[in-house]
C-alpha cells in the first residue's frame, strides 16, 4: 500500500535533511576558496601610456619605459603612484638604468649622443658625456655612472679575430660630474650592454654580431684589475644577474631536436664553476627578469606566460595568468601588463603579482 503522502515528517528526518544541505554548503564554499586561490589575480589597470612600452623596468615603487611614438620625440618616463611623467626627450633614447632613487640614459639629439642622470623626483638632468659615437649599455654603479664605448683595434684590418679587431672600452664618471675615466678594456667590437653591477665589479655582454652572432660575458672590476672573460653563448643574448651576483642567460636549448625551436636557461654561480642548466624547454624568444621572488621568463603566444624556474615538474609549465593580458615585463615587485586587444596609441596598462 502506498505511503500517505499527507503524513507529517519526523523532526529527525528534518535534521538529517537540514545537516546534509549545510554539509553541502560547506563543501562548496571550501571548493570555490580552492578554485578562487588557483585562478590568478585580475590585472589592475593602473596609468595610460603616451606609446606602447619598450625596455620596461620596475624598481622599488616605480616603473620605467621608453616610449617611441610615430610622431614625436622618444621619451624616458617614470611612474608612481598613478601618474606616469616623463623625465627626458630625445630623438632616440637607446638605453637606461634606475635604482628607485635616479636613472641614467642615453640619448640622441641633433647627431649627438649624450650620457645623462637625473634624479626621479623632478629634478634637472645631468649631462655626464658628449660625443659624436653612440654609447651602449649604460649602468649605476654605486655614487658612479658607467657605459661602454668603441675603441679603436690595435690592428686595423683584422676585424675578422675578434681579439686584434676593434675593441670596447668600458668607462666610469661620478654621478655629481666630472670627467669620464676608462675602467676596462675589453678585446670585442660591441655592441654590448653592461649586465649588471655586483661585488665591485660589472658584468658585461659583448656581441659579436655575424650570421647567427656570439655572446661573451666578461667580469669587469672597477678598481683597474684586468677583465676576465666568464661564458660565451651562441647567439645574441641578455642576461640578469641575481641578488647572489650569480648570471643567468638565455640560451637555445640543446634538448630540442630544432635548436632553435626552444630555449633554455643557463647559470654561473657568483663564486664561479660549472655552468648550470636552470630551465629546460621553454618557447624560443622569450625575455628573462630577475625579481625580488626569483627569476621570470616570459614568452608564449602574444607574451602572455610566465616560467618560474624552479618549480619541480617533468616539463615546464607556465603560471596561471589571465590569457587576454601581455606581460611587457616583470619587475623587482610585480608584473607590467597590457591587454592584447589593445590598438589604442595610448595603450591602458596593468599591474599583477608576480608568480
Amino acid at each position: 500500500m502506498p505511503a500517505d503522502s499527507t503524513a507529517p515528517v519526523r523532526p529527525s528526518r528534518v535534521r538529517r535533511l537540514a545537516a546534509a544541505l549545510v554539509l553541502s554548503a560547506l563543501v562548496a564554499a571550501a571548493g570555490w576558496a580552492c578554485l578562487r586561490r588557483a585562478l590568478p589575480a585580475r590585472p589592475e589597470p593602473w596609468v595610460r601610456a603616451g606609446a606602447m612600452p619598450l625596455l620596461a623596468r620596475g624598481v622599488g615603487d616605480s616603473w620605467l619605459w621608453v616610449e617611441r611614438p610615430k610622431d614625436g620625440p622618444n621619451r624616458l618616463v617614470v611612474a608612481r603612484g598613478r601618474q606616469a611623467r616623463p623625465i627626458a626627450e630625445a630623438e632616440s633614447i637607446t638605453a637606461y638604468d634606475a635604482d628607485g632613487r635616479r636613472a641614467a640614459w642615453i640619448a640622441r639629439s641633433g647627431g649627438r649622443w649624450q650620457v645623462s642622470v637625473a634624479d626621479l623626483d623632478g629634478a634637472p638632468p645631468k649631462v655626464l658625456w658628449e660625443g659624436p659615437e653612440e654609447p651602449w649599455g649604460v649602468r649605476l654603479a654605486g655614487p658612479g655612472v658607467c657605459w661602454l664605448r668603441p675603441a679603436p683595434a690595435e690592428a686595423p684590418g683584422l676585424s675578422a679575430f675578434p681579439p686584434l679587431g676593434a675593441q670596447t672600452e668600458v668607462v666610469r664618471a661620478d654621478a655629481s660630474g666630472g670627467p669620464p675615466v676608462t675602467v676596462g678594456r675589453l678585446r670585442e667590437e660591441g655592441p654590448g650592454e653592461i649586465v649588471g653591477y655586483h661585488g665591485g665589479a660589472l658584468v658585461v655582454a659583448a656581441w659579436r654580431i655575424g650570421s647567427l652572432g656570439n655572446t661573451v660575458f666578461h667580469r669587469v672590476p672597477l678598481d683597474g684589475e684586468p677583465a676576465r672573460r666568464l661564458a660565451g653563448e651562441l647567439g645574441v643574448r641578455r642576461g640578469v644577474l641575481e641578488r647572489d651576483g650569480s648570471l643567468v642567460w638565455t640560451a637555445l636549448s640543446r634538448e630540442a631536436t630544432i635548436e632553435a625551436a626552444a630555449s633554455c636557461l643557463r647559470r654561473l654561480p657568483a663564486g664561479g664553476g660549472a655552468i648550470q642548466t636552470v630551465m629546460e624547454w621553454l618557447p624560443a624568444g622569450g625575455a628573462l627578469f630577475a625579481t625580488r621572488g626569483g627569476l621570470v621568463y616570459v614568452g608564449g603566444e602574444s607574451r602572455s606566460e610566465a616560467w618560474v624556474p624552479g618549480r619541480r615538474t617533468e616539463l615546464p609549465r607556465p603560471e596561471p595568468l589571465h590569457r587576454d593580458y601581455a606581460i611587457v615585463a616583470a619587475g623587482e615587485r610585480d608584473l607590467l601588463l597590457v591587454s592584447v586587444a589593445a590598438v589604442s596609441g595610448t595603450p591602458m596598462l596593468y599591474r599583477a603579482p608576480l608568480p
